[in-house]
């Protein structure tokens, strides 16, 4: 599962290119369909199959949070279903929940590679 800014054309391509299943979440502004974006789309609950420009045909989801923010996923697996796109979102939110409290707890919110090569080195 890839966060919102992993959902580029280049990174679902090399998803999809040596024949692995991809889940993604769309901003709801993506064109699909050759002209159309995602929030103007009528998305049953079963997802709709939309063409995204240079990746080929994928189902979409959407889902609405309890708050009412609505989340777009998008999975190139064949024939998904809404329960195992719903279970592979609450797994990567629960990820996404540990990797801030890592940052939070051990103070490496603003970690950055390259400051720490240029004080430490590089170990090869």
């Amino acid at each position: 599962m890839r966060g919102i800014r992993y959902s580029s054309l280049d990174n679902l391509n090399a998803v999809r290119s040596p024949g692995w299943i991809g889940v993604t979440t769309l901003r709801k502004n993506r064109i699909v369909n050759r002209n159309v974006t995602l929030a103007s789309l009528d998305i049953p609950e079963e997802g709709l199959s939309v063409h995204l420009r240079g990746d080929g045909w994928v189902t979409v989801f959407k889902f609405v949070t309890k708050h009412g923010r609505i989340d777009y996923v998008a999975t190139n697996k064949e024939n998904p279903t809404r329960e195992q796109m719903k279970a592979v979102t609450e797994a990567r939110w629960s990820v996404e929940v540990y990797h801030r409290e890592i940052k939070q707890t051990c103070g490496i919110y603003s970690f950055n590679l390259k400051v720490w090569i240029r004080w430490f080195g590089n170990y090869r």
